[in-house]
């Protein structure tokens, strides 16, 4: 959806993020078809060496406002290839025992590719740090995120893990202004472009005039980078949950425009394993990759 587009481009665009891997999961888009629109995106900012995968499809009826996100514009997604070796809890797996520290896992969508990974093999648990879930509410559960996927997210719920969400239910609605967006358009980075560009369609445009489109996932992004904008506080009865919320509304666009307005310097990259799948090869030599791999 427009908000998932808004906050990858927003924890991309921190230098204090490390994102090392991404997986889609059956929710506003389906699984295949999000993966598409992620792959074309992170292609269109040079990131195309960040592992992605899809997951399974958890829904027998797809929300109304799919096809709205399908026409929106993440990339060029002519030449994007889908398939894959790995599917969405491999790649959670082999991404999180890679690492030397605990990961936080962010969850912009259903708990499915993340239960599915624990479900494989439970002792990765081990080295996950927190995960932080946009969602309306837990204890009681409730959201979209939440009724995508019930069955994961109360599997992951009874866990003992730590699990942080962000929301904002019954605080005040933070609205994707057109003034917001100009603001937007006026910063030259990649990821503010992007972001411009894809919300100036005229479909997405129109919502944005009659004040529809709202801060959903964009505030776990903000949440990790600022986390003192919001409020948190543990859930009662269980100790490894918390919640949080916009504690400082007025300044939550603020912080948007200075997370795009970041210019990342180039800076030396070490290897932790080379590309071995043909799409995060460009064009011309991905139809070799496979060839060249097995000599």
């Amino acid at each position: 959806a427009a908000d998932d587009l808004r906050a990858i481009c927003l924890l991309l665009a921190s230098d204090e993020i490390e994102v090392i891997a991404i997986t889609t999961s059956d929710g506003v888009l389906d699984p295949e078809n999000g993966l598409k629109k992620v792959r074309a995106l992170l292609i269109s900012f040079g990131h195309e060496g960040i592992p992605t995968a899809s997951g399974e499809i958890s829904q027998s009826n797809p929300p109304p406002w799919r096809k709205f996100n399908q026409n929106l514009n993440w990339g060029d997604e002519s030449l994007i290839e889908t398939n894959g070796k790995k599917t969405a809890s491999d790649l959670i797996i082999s991404s999180i025992e890679k690492e030397e520290k605990p990961v936080t896992v962010i969850c912009l969508g259903s708990l499915t590719n993340l239960a599915e990974a624990f479900r494989v093999k439970p002792a990765i648990k081990e080295d996950v740090e927190r995960i932080v879930w946009y969602n309306n509410n837990i204890h009681p559960n409730s959201g979209t995120n939440y009724e995508f996927d019930k069955k994961a997210a109360d599997y992951i719920l009874s866990e003992n893990i730590t699990v942080n969400v962000v929301g904002n239910l019954n605080g005040k609605e933070i609205v994707f202004t057109e003034k917001l967006l100009r603001s937007i358009e006026n910063i030259k980075t990649p990821y503010a472009q992007k972001i411009a560009k894809s919300h100036l369609q005229n479909e997405a445009y129109q919502l944005i005039k009659i004040s529809h489109l709202r801060l959903w996932d964009d505030l776990v992004a903000l949440y990790l980078l600022y986390p003192e904008l919001f409020e948190t506080r543990i859930i009662k009865g269980h100790p490894n949950h918390f919640i949080s919320r916009v504690l400082k509304t007025d300044k939550i666009k603020e912080e948007i425009i200075e997370i795009l307005s970041r210019d990342i310097e180039d800076i030396s990259v070490t290897f932790k394993q080379f590309p071995d799948e043909s799409h995060l090869f460009r064009e011309d030599i991905s139809q070799f990759i496979n060839q060249i791999i097995k000599r």
